[in-house]
């Protein structure tokens, strides 16, 4: 199977530290535990102007912390939902993201096929799918070029759809194209989240390049708060520790293991601060319970 990384490498999400700066997420990935941490390509943590000094500043602090990059989780893409002008724009952003991965010596990149799902829905036209793969090719292209590789998340809307996926994967038709396999963001789109629950899931295992994980429960009130959040457009929450929720994490980590995943899993939980838990205590938290999971 495809994947980046040492089997059980452990990364930690930048997402959820967002909160702190991003010396502070290497700082608390490296007291906690990790192997590495995920960049998030947040505003505070590396937007596509990040200069390739303040990159390279960053790069060695992860290295002196004995972390590794596994992947730079970029928001570029939007291909389905913006015109060809701003497409064009979005893979300027990848080409930024290409050369910033060097730096961190990164292998992959998360580019997106729509916009998370906030306007594209279901039936996706072939058309539209036919478009969104061009613009994918061309932005594996980019990363190929540097030794890099490209990802779809799976979230709303197209990436939610495991059929769906493989057909754009075949459109894409790079072997340095896949996926990044979120259970929790299936389940709440309320989909088959495990690979032994669908064949279109399944076909895709030797297409998974790298592991996020957080949780979700769709019998939970979506909190006022968090109306608006695209990954929660069928309802449910996902304010949650790894744990707390009803997603059958372990299921799906065995699903992977089975199918002979070699990747990272990274933390990605959305549970925010609590009054008794701070940031940096989640993080180190959670990769207790990762680990319990994966054992």
């Amino acid at each position: 199977m495809a994947g980046v990384g040492s089997p059980m490498r452990l990364s930690l999400v930048s997402k959820v530290l967002q909160d702190r700066s991003p010396e502070a997420v290497i700082d608390v990935a490296a007291a906690s535990g990790y192997d590495g941490v995920e960049w998030f390509c947040l505003p505070q943590h590396l937007p596509p102007e990040t200069p390739l000094g303040r990159a390279s500043d960053l790069a060695a602090r992860t290295r002196d912390a004995g972390l590794r990059t596994p992947c730079l989780s970029t928001y570029a893409g939007g291909f389905a939902d913006l015109p060809d002008a701003a497409c064009e724009r979005q893979l300027d952003d990848v080409r930024r993201y290409v050369d910033l991965a060097a730096v961190f010596d990164c292998p992959l990149l998360r580019v997106w096929p729509d916009a998370m799902g906030r306007t594209l829905r279901e039936p996706v036209a072939d058309g539209v799918l036919e478009r969104v793969a061009g613009y994918l090719r061309r932005a594996a292209d980019a990363a190929a070029g540097a030794g890099q590789q490209v990802a779809v998340e799976m979230h709303l809307t197209i990436g939610a759809d495991a059929a769906l996926v493989g057909r754009l994967l075949a459109l894409i038709d790079r072997p340095t194209a896949g996926v990044i396999y979120d259970p929790a963001n299936l389940y709440l789109a309320r989909r088959p989240y495990r690979l032994s629950a669908d064949p279109h899931l399944a076909a895709l295992a030797g297409r998974v390049f790298h592991v996020q994980l957080k949780d979700g429960d769709l019998t939970r009130r979506t909190p006022p708060r968090l109306a608006a959040e695209p990954t929660l457009r069928f309802g449910g929450d996902f304010d949650l520790l790894l744990g707390e929720g009803r997603v059958d994490l372990r299921g799906a980590l065995d699903d992977l293991r089975r199918a002979g995943y070699g990747g990272w899993y990274s933390v990605e939980t959305h549970a925010a601060p609590r009054p008794d838990l701070d940031s940096a205590a989640i993080a180190a938290g959670e990769i207790g319970t990762l680990r319990a999971l994966l054992d």
